[in-house]
């Protein structure tokens, strides 16, 4: 596996990205984060292929995910996940406050490049 390309949050945006190894049998559909309408609006999901490898990338809004400055707002939430090798997957979750950050880190997954060895 290889880092992400370069990237950069627009000023004043506190998102969060974590990265994260998984090793099981279940498929990308087993380890797919649980549709649930009511604290994900919004969603949307799909299947790709980022640098040779099947991922799974799924979107949304959670209401009231941001507590600031003793306000709530919502956080747009981002996770993907691909099986670099049988049995064996890399996750990246994300989140941010900003509508706009989260396509960035929708941009980060779909940039993602493997690093022969």
């Amino acid at each position: 596996m290889g880092p992400f390309r370069h990237w950069e949050a627009p000023t004043g945006y506190k998102p969060y990205m974590s990265f994260g190894v998984i090793q099981g049998n279940l498929g990308l559909a087993g380890y797919r984060r649980f549709y649930q309408p009511e604290l994900m609006l919004d969603y949307s999901e799909c299947t790709d292929t980022v640098s040779g490898y099947p991922v799974s990338i799924q979107a949304w809004r959670t209401p009231n995910g941001v507590f600031r400055n003793f306000r709530r707002s919502d956080r747009y939430d981002v996770f993907a996940i691909w099986e670099v090798r049988p049995g064996v997957y890399a996750h990246l979750t994300g989140g941010t406050d900003e509508q706009p950050t989260q396509v960035l880190m929708l941009g980060a997954v779909r940039a993602w490049k493997a690093q022969a060895r």
